[in-house]
């Protein structure tokens, strides 16, 4: 197992952007650098064992720092949308920045998709790291309290990779995080995702409003186009749906007890992931 620095750019206040390369001895290399967390490639090798990065990412570091997508990036405080751009909490309400129109969308104007985080690596026999690891300071975005945040991408011989989430705050506040990369199992540039066939262990979505706020009402997927609990193409149902898949799945698992989300695989390359998660 590997673990390489290289610089990658300089952000517009002068500090330095680094880019990690953990590579396991079968061919799989990630790339994740310390602006944003960002999952700028992975490469995993196909059926005849030829690499191909199927993360979708930029070359210049210029690129991410004026994207709208989030590309490969950590999402905090909270992802996703925060309706009205307020929540309560013990009784009180905190509003926050509202950087999408009347709501708030991953974290704010500067959420953790835009912050340096401070780098540590280590490498085992069959493991390579990159610890990132940042604090967001009582009042950031709107939020209460400092919170303490460290990710760890993990990269193993056994071909996965782990990403662990940690943290910590000295008054209550929301924390919602995740990774926002985009996946396209035949490789970046291949066209679309189509022909990826999807399983997925969840029975309900939760049902959201016009601007794609929660509504806190879960809705049964069967017998709908949504449903995934049986194998289907991703293009085989997404021309019937006014905004394709864009949906928070309700996952049929105890919480704490690591667990099979769901399954993609790529019948061209070969290809296979399945997501597994602890929530």
């Amino acid at each position: 197992m590997q673990v390489n620095k290289q610089y990658f750019g300089t952000m517009a206040d002068g500090r330095d952007v680094e880019l990690y390369t953990l590579a396991n001895d079968k061919g799989m290399t990630v790339q994740v650098m310390n602006y944003g967390g960002i999952v700028k490639s992975l490469v995993v090798p196909d059926r005849y064992g030829k690499g191909g990065d199927i993360v979708l990412g930029f070359d210049r570091l210029d690129d991410y720092l004026h994207q709208q997508f989030y590309m490969g990036a950590i999402i905090g405080r909270v992802c996703n949308r925060i309706g009205g751009a307020e929540f309560v909490l013990e009784g009180l309400t905190f509003p926050v920045t509202a950087n999408a129109g009347i709501f708030q969308l991953h974290g704010g104007f500067t959420g953790f998709d835009r912050k340096l985080w401070e780098a540590v690596t280590s490498a085992e026999p069959d493991s390579a790291s990159v610890s990132l690891h940042y604090v967001s300071k009582d009042g950031e975005e709107g939020y209460p309290g400092n919170l303490d945040v460290t990710a760890i991408y993990t990269l193993r011989n056994d071909n996965s990779l782990q990403l662990r989430f940690e943290a910590t705050s000295d008054k209550p506040t929301p924390v919602n995080l995740t990774n926002h990369s985009y996946f396209n199992l035949a490789g970046e540039g291949s066209g679309s995702i189509y022909e990826h066939e999807l399983t997925l262990n969840a029975d309900f979505i939760t049902s959201v409003n016009a601007d794609n706020i929660p509504t806190g009402e879960m809705v049964a997927v069967k017998g709908t186009d949504f449903d995934f609990t049986q194998t289907h193409r991703l293009g085989e149902r997404i021309h019937h749906l006014q905004n394709g898949y864009d949906n928070n799945y309700v996952l049929r698992m105890t919480s704490g007890i690591p667990g099979l989300m769901a399954s993609m695989y790529e019948p061209l390359s070969g290809r296979q992931m399945q997501v597994y998660t602890s929530e």
